[in-house]
């Protein structure tokens, strides 16, 4: 988290530990029809240069070429076994393209990334302190017009003036997805539009975004569970993450070789666990999960958060297990409750 930003935040009566908003006393974590949070959980990649469109076009998931200009779309960067290094939503915007990923996978991504560029004209830039990104969900597409300069009725574009950016995150067939906007600009532009904002929405900690996310089934990737599934166990191919038309990227036979056999035993689940159920044992990324009295796992926690009276999660689960009560990190353990997708289910 910028330096800066995190002053500020401070001087809006913000918790904050270790770079994550935690909380603002006064609202409880609740959730409201109009919210606002720090998403310095995110770190953001700017990468530029005249072969950059055909170098990330043959390294994820999605097709870059087909990528529309200033459209947000989720995507994932493979193994050459075809398992999942990183999730990330990813826009272009004229000539530049534009990554959010997770600020712990940062490091490793562009490390890994910049070995492949060679001779390529493609640079990347680390623009997490000097780009602020913001949290806005409303149920009122119209509230915010006005402070944001964006179209209401452009859904799934990102929608930008001089200095902001304004990511409308791509709907899903479900409400709990509707109007949530990522907001990235300038630090001195996000404070002023913070204390604008703050007139119409409450503002939360980042955790609330985070379990948005969750009952959206965005897989995060985390250090936990980096390079362990394949994309489609984790439902990339439901939510336009993956693109089976477009050429090589590594991992791709493996993944292609998947889907045309029709052999996926894996797949992403969301799922909720009563508070008092985990009382002693919290859901934690990367924990397995158990089905009746086996003993082996029969699936992993990607993502998990609170949220009031329950515990969110999304797990990726053995497809023959889920008509049995599974439960975390053993068979007497808290038992999940498996909730429908925000999408439409397999086939």
């Amino acid at each position: 988290m910028s330096p800066v930003w995190q002053d500020f935040l401070i001087d809006q009566n913000a918790i904050v530990e270790d770079g994550i908003l935690l909380n603002f006393p006064e609202s409880n974590n609740k959730v409201s029809d109009n919210i606002i949070t720090d998403l310095s959980h995110l770190d953001i990649i700017e990468i530029s240069g005249n072969d950059a469109e055909d170098f990330l076009h043959g390294q994820f998931t999605t097709s870059i070429k087909q990528l529309s200009n200033n459209h947000c779309q989720f995507s994932a960067w493979c193994n050459p076994k075809g398992q999942v290094k990183v999730t990330f939503f990813i826009y272009r915007h004229k000539e530049r393209f534009i990554i959010l990923l997770p600020a712990k996978l940062k490091e490793s991504f562009l490390k890994q990334l910049q070995m492949y560029i060679l001779r390529a004209d493609v640079k990347l830039t680390d623009k997490s302190d000097e780009l602020i990104r913001i949290g806005l969900q409303t149920n009122e597409a119209t509230l915010f017009a006005d402070l944001i300069a964006s179209n209401p009725g452009q859904q799934d574009e990102a929608i930008m003036d001089n200095d902001l950016y304004c990511l409308r995150l791509p709907l899903q067939d479900d409400a709990r997805n509707a109007h949530r906007t990522i907001l990235i600009g300038s630090v001195d532009r996000q404070m002023t539009l913070w204390q604008e904002l703050i007139k119409h929405a409450t503002p939360v900690g980042t955790a609330i975004w985070e379990c948005l996310d969750i009952q959206a089934a965005y897989p995060w990737i985390s250090t936990q569970t980096t390079q362990k599934f394949l994309p489609q166990m984790l439902n990339l191919d439901l939510i336009d993450g993956l693109d089976y038309q477009k050429g090589c990227y590594p991992g791709q036979e493996i993944i292609a070789r998947l889907h045309f056999r029709g052999q996926l035993k894996r797949s992403l689940y969301l799922a909720t666990c009563a508070l008092e159920s985990c009382s002693e044992i919290e859901p934690e990324i990367g924990d397995p999960l158990y089905a009746n009295n086996e003993e082996q796992s029969v699936g992993t926690v990607i993502n998990a958060q609170r949220s009031e009276d329950k515990y969110y999660l999304l797990a990726v689960i053995d497809n023959d297990s889920i008509d049995n009560t599974i439960s975390l990190r053993g068979s007497d353990g808290p038992e999940l409750d498996l909730q429908q997708l925000p999408y439409y289910e397999k086939e």
